[in-house]
């Protein structure tokens, strides 16, 4: 079951916040950059069409990130089937991991408390003519914790 969901659009990295520092005043401020915040906001707009169904607080969860980029215009013809084949993957900037950021931080307080009770994750990053990111956000059900320790 759990919540899915796809938000088209150009997916956004998650960037880091800009700092300034007011001669004047001594002050240190920041704030993070309009492209984060916009593609954040439109994440947001569609997770709150499944807020009713918001996991309580303290469930583990386990999140599917999919990352869909878009194909190079400068791709041929073959490469672009290629890509469209999952045969080339985009193994281009921006990271995975700072996909991740800008995917899950609009979900705090709309799918789950916080998201720190996601527990497990699996994401990937692909090529494909429409671009934008698959969410899918379920409960943990029967997964036993393993021992690092003592796994045998």
């Amino acid at each position: 079951m759990g919540i899915e969901f796809f938000v088209e659009g150009t997916p956004v990295a998650k960037e880091r916040v800009k700092k300034f520092f007011n001669k004047n005043t001594g002050r240190m401020w920041g704030y993070t950059p309009k492209k984060t915040v916009d593609w954040e906001n439109i994440i947001r707009k569609e997770a709150l069409k499944y807020i009713h169904l918001k996991y309580p607080k303290d469930t583990p969860l386990v999140a599917t990130i999919q990352i869909l980029v878009s194909i190079p215009k400068s791709f041929s013809k073959k490469k672009t089937e290629q890509a469209l084949d999952d045969k080339i993957l985009p193994t281009v900037r921006p990271d995975l991991d700072n996909f991740l950021k800008s995917a899950l931080d609009p979900l705090n307080g709309i799918l789950f408390d916080d998201d720190s009770q996601i527990v497990e994750l699996t994401a990937s990053k692909f090529y494909s003519n429409t671009p934008g990111i698959n969410i899918k956000i379920d409960k943990i059900v029967d997964k036993g914790i393993k021992d690092i320790n003592n796994d045998s």
